[in-house]
């Protein structure tokens, strides 16, 4: 009796649950200060009077150099003690990124200092190892858990905006920029620390279940989830239906994101008005993480993501025909519930189905092509509202890949061992 008492003797919360939390807020982090840059780089630019290229150059930079880097650093992910090292160290190159700001005279300062050091920061805490370390700590309630881990990126765009405007009126951007580096370092780095790739380097199980529970099969086993290693994946159907759709999902996402100003200025809307709008669609890209989270835990992930897809098109087509300042209001909330959740959803598909133990190579190999996308997407759209004189075409284009996207999706199908259960 006794024995049985210390056995179901339980922490008062899951370690799983810290690493969602020290997920949730790097990932806070990794959005907010994408959008901190942009609120540092008009002021930057009015003192030094370099070209706007110049500096979103930066971000590019990054996005690419993390693609390139997931496969590598999303194989460093599924290590037993790498993780420990990786995220840690990402935190002092981000950090040390934003401090070097400080000081930069020259573009070649900026990209050689800023640009090197913070792509690197970006590249080693990716989507690739800290969706996979999350996913490694649950099977039951992964869906539950990769939803609030991405609560972090959706309150990043809400709260860094605010932030550092602040900041930037009582400092100047100089300051602000090594302020905001002090301060990731300050935070992150600690939690950086409590990383663990599994639940099995600590003796505990996935979801927080204990022995007990196992035994009288209230609980998931990691024998419950076979899984593919990076080869097997990439020899699948469903792989590669996957990459295609979440390369033609990210097409529609920054790109699209970075051309709502300049097109609701086209269309004679307010500073004010397109400014609100954008407000809103951050409040509800976080309330649509619960929202999509709850569909995703009860209902075949690929079906979820279809709708998901297919919503965010009807999106742009309301933002295309908006007639009046209450309707962009109401487009706001809607683009906001069915754009953000779509990194979050693709997440929890590979690692359902793929397994535990390799998602981050797995995951890391999606992401070079997928990431080639998203970067050229606001040159592709800016080229094409260029050559057309509108946005209609490239706005149109848009539609058109996120039901693609949908399709591709909704066919790939789980894929299957030999020891594999027949449904994900």
């Amino acid at each position: 009796m006794q024995e049985e008492k210390r056995q179901r003797r339980k922490p008062l919360v899951f370690y799983g649950w810290l690493i969602v939390a020290m997920a949730g807020i790097r990932g806070s982090f990794g959005v907010g200060t994408y959008f901190a840059s942009s609120v540092l780089f008009l002021p930057m630019q009015e003192e030094l009077g370099w070209s706007r290229t110049t500096f979103f150059g930066i971000i590019t930079m990054r996005q690419l150099g993390a693609g390139i880097l997931a496969p590598l650093v999303g194989a460093w992910g599924d290590h037993p003690w790498l993780p420990r090292l990786i995220l840690p160290v990402s935190t002092l190159f981000l950090g040390a990124s934003f401090i070097s700001a400080k000081w930069v005279q020259t573009p070649a300062q900026l990209y050689l200092i800023h640009g090197i050091l913070g792509t690197i920061g970006v590249a080693l805490a990716g989507n690739a190892i800290i969706d996979a370390i999350v996913a490694k700590w649950f099977i039951r309630k992964r869906a539950k858990a990769l939803m609030w881990a991405n609560v972090g990126p959706g309150s990043g765009a809400l709260v860094f905006p605010v932030v550092i405007t602040a900041m930037l009126a009582v400092f100047g951007w100089r300051d602000t920029w090594f302020w905001l580096g002090v301060g990731t370092i300050l935070i992150l780095f600690p939690l950086s620390l409590i990383a663990r790739t599994r639940p099995e380097e600590m003796g505990l199980l996935p979801d927080g279940v204990d022995a007990l529970d196992v035994a009288a099969g209230r609980g998931p086993t990691p024998a419950s989830e076979v899984s593919l290693t990076r080869h097997e994946a990439l020899r699948t159907m469903a792989f590669w239906l996957l990459v295609g759709s979440l390369a033609l999902g990210m097409l529609g996402v920054q790109g699209y994101q970075v051309h709502w100003i300049p097109y609701l200025r086209e269309q004679d809307f307010s500073p004010a008005a397109s400014a609100t709008a954008v407000f809103l669609y951050g409040v509800f890209t976080v309330v649509a993480r619960f929202v999509w989270g709850y569909l995703s835990g009860r209902y075949q992930a690929r079906f979820v993501l279809s709708i998901q897809a297919v919503t965010a098109g009807a999106g742009i087509v309301l933002f295309m025909f908006v007639p009046n300042t209450p309707m962009l209001m109401v487009w706001g909330v809607y683009q906001g519930l069915t754009l953000a959740a779509f990194f979050q959803l693709h997440a929890l598909i590979a690692a359902n189905y793929f397994g535990r133990a390799h998602v981050g190579a797995i995951r890391g190999a999606m992401f070079p092509i997928a990431v080639s996308f998203n970067s050229v997407s606001p040159l592709l759209l800016g080229y094409m509202r260029d050559a057309f004189g509108s946005y209609t075409l490239a706005f149109g284009l848009l539609v058109v890949t996120w039901g693609i996207s949908a399709a591709l999706v909704f066919m790939a199908k789980p894929p299957h061992k030999a020891s594999q259960p027949a449904s994900v």
